[in-house]
């Protein structure tokens, strides 16, 4: 295996064909471009800076003997992410195509009874664990109402709705920009006391990607970029104090940003970390990949309810048996809870084919999300985020589902529109 200085030189290098391939294509690899900073984020930015400290482990777990393999692994993937992205033709605007969804101010309607029937159904859910509505605010961490983030309140009801709220109050401030002032506010309270941080990222994201679409060519306004540093800085803030927010210590909330430095956004992006560790348990326990079969059995798995499964509790997937084994070796690893990347998935549950075939897969994916225009290619391009740094696929084809399901409804209904129309 080559040292370690040249496969990270040639991962740079990597980056920087990404980014002249990117530009090229303009606003057209908008979803290429944000999936390639995400994965420079976890493949590159983290794992060097971890390198550089010589941090050669994790809760005492080694893990760098096996980081050439890791940073082979991600040579290979964005090497097939930049070559199939590059092999496809120039995505067509999807107006021209049929591609392109579209809503229009005759849709508010519809959204705003959307909006409603998912929140009340959220307050439902969390109304149905017991726990008093008027003590949201109130309580601190105890045993009978919450554990580090909220699970006890977080049903599988109140996640998959808070998926569709994201997207219908994203398309109430698309048709009519001013409903930001107040539906802003009340989903980053709503999400932030339940330790939604990534549903802030998805929202938020968004919209700042949707703007960006709708910018001239050429033209980069300083107010958008003003929203992306407000952003940026909200994220961080949010990072600091999700523990606190979801322990409702209001009054311990840490207002220092420079607390947030890169040690901190290094532990928050470890996933090489994480695939190190299962590497080197792979390799000792001398398990295959097991993908194959497990992948879409626990897709299904997912989609069922507990009740149908013994005990009410549904069974873990191997990948997540794996990592839960290979950290509880020491007693601080029993603390974490740690994640792999789409790419390291692939890798571990298919091996080299499931990273060619997966990454070549997901570079297809950007090209239909910049088919699709902005204002349904924006949301897909923040889910983005989400498929990279969080390596499960049957949370992600959840997570796809339940945002996709408003855009499907309005299509739905303009469909059901036009053939009134047509009969009338």
């Amino acid at each position: 295996m080559a040292p370690l200085p040249f496969l990270f030189a040639l991962h740079a290098c990597q980056y920087g064909l990404g980014a002249v391939v990117a530009k090229r294509a303009g606003k057209r690899a908008i979803p290429f471009g944000f999936g390639l900073g995400v994965l420079f984020l976890y493949t590159l930015f983290t794992p060097f800076l971890l390198w550089l400290r010589q941090e050669g482990t994790i809760a005492g777990i080694p893990y760098a003997p096996h980081l050439p393999e890791v940073l082979g692994v991600y040579i290979l993937g964005l090497g097939v992410f930049i070559a199939a992205w590059w092999a496809l033709p120039a995505p067509q605007n999807g107006a021209s195509t049929g591609w392109s969804f579209s809503i229009t101010k005759g849709d508010l309607p519809m959204l705003w009874v959307l909006l409603g029937l998912c929140f009340a159904g959220c307050l439902w859910g969390i109304a149905q664990q017991d726990i008093p509505l008027g003590e949201w605010f109130t309580y601190k961490n105890s045993n009978k109402y919450l554990n580090l983030f909220g699970q006890h309140w977080r049903t599988p009801l109140v996640d998959k709705l808070s998926d569709m709220l994201i997207v219908v109050a994203y398309l109430l401030i698309v048709l009519r920009p001013r409903f930001a002032y107040f539906l802003l506010p009340i989903l980053a309270v709503y999400f932030g006391l339940l330790g939604f941080r990534y549903r802030h990222l998805l929202l938020f994201g968004s919209l700042l990607v949707y703007i960006f679409w709708q910018l001239p060519a050429g033209k980069a306004q300083w107010r958008f970029w003003g929203l992306v540093v407000l952003g940026c800085v909200g994220m961080a803030w949010l990072t600091l104090n999700r523990i606190r927010f979801s322990q409702r210590f209001f009054k311990k909330l840490d207002y220092n940003l420079a607390h947030f430095d890169a040690r901190l956004l290094a532990n928050e992006t470890n996933n090489s970390q994480t695939f190190g560790v299962l590497l080197g348990y792979y390799h000792t326990h001398h398990l295959p990949p097991d993908g194959w079969l497990a992948t879409p059995t626990f897709v299904t798995v997912r989609a069922l309810p507990a009740r149908v499964f013994a005990g009410r509790k549904k069974p873990l997937a191997p990948l997540l048996k794996h990592i839960r084994r290979a950290y509880n070796t020491t007693p601080a690893g029993t603390k974490l809870h740690p994640a792999v990347s789409n790419l390291e998935e692939y890798y571990l549950g298919y091996g080299p084919v499931g990273v060619i075939a997966g990454m070549a897969l997901m570079a297809l994916l950007c090209y239909l999300l910049a088919s699709l225009g902005p204002v349904a290619g924006s949301v897909g391009t923040v889910f983005l985020f989400q498929l990279i740094s969080r390596g499960y696929l049957p949370q992600q084809v959840d997570l796809a589902v339940f945002l996709a399901l408003p855009f499907v409804l309005v299509y739905i209904c303009h469909r059901v529109k036009k053939r009134f129309l047509r009969q009338t």
